[in-house]
């Protein structure tokens, strides 16, 4: 059962209590993509806009000594194509990352992989060389440490608790 996102939308109350926040850039992306959308929809709210931009642009460039526009209804439009850019920016940055992130994954696993392989101990070889140079030619000394190799390690343990006891 898929369970959607609803998208909550805006009122025109919303919306103009958010326009001085948009000129100051001052938005979240979420926030600003959903102002945008509203603005691009509702004609009152855009008009609105276009008041408060002019009016706050307009004594930010005479407080700057700067040459006034003689539209500043292009200039708004050209304001809201690049906020419209920074969410596509956005958005695009978002999806590489996520793309980016499944292939470290793969990479990941790939290389836990190929360890594992690698680590696999070899598979014995059918190769009988040790048997056929060395069975039937142990020294006397090996056969004498093979026959009493419990009487030796009785010995040496003896002499090593032996010894560590004196020491005490």
């Amino acid at each position: 059962m898929k369970i959607k996102k609803e998208k909550k939308t805006l009122t025109c109350v919303m919306v103009q209590s958010m326009i001085m926040e948009y000129i100051n850039d001052r938005l979240s992306i979420q926030e600003l993509e959903k102002f945008l959308h509203h603005i691009r929809t509702c004609s009152e709210c855009k008009e609105e806009l276009g008041v408060y931009y002019t009016i706050v642009t307009g004594m930010r460039k005479l407080d700057h000594d700067e040459e006034l526009s003689m539209d500043f209804t292009e200039e708004l439009e050209q304001e809201l194509k690049r906020s419209e850019d920074k969410i596509n920016h956005y958005k695009g940055h978002k999806i590489t990352r996520r793309i980016l992130f499944f292939v470290l994954i793969a990479a990941c696993l790939g290389i836990d992989y190929a360890v594992d392989i690698i680590r696999e101990e070899p598979e014995k070889s059918n190769f009988k060389l040790e048997e056929y140079f060395f069975n039937g030619r142990d020294s006397k000394a090996d056969q004498y440490i093979k026959d009493h190799y419990y009487s030796i390690m009785a010995e040496r343990v003896a002499n090593i608790y032996g010894k560590s006891r004196e020491n005490e």
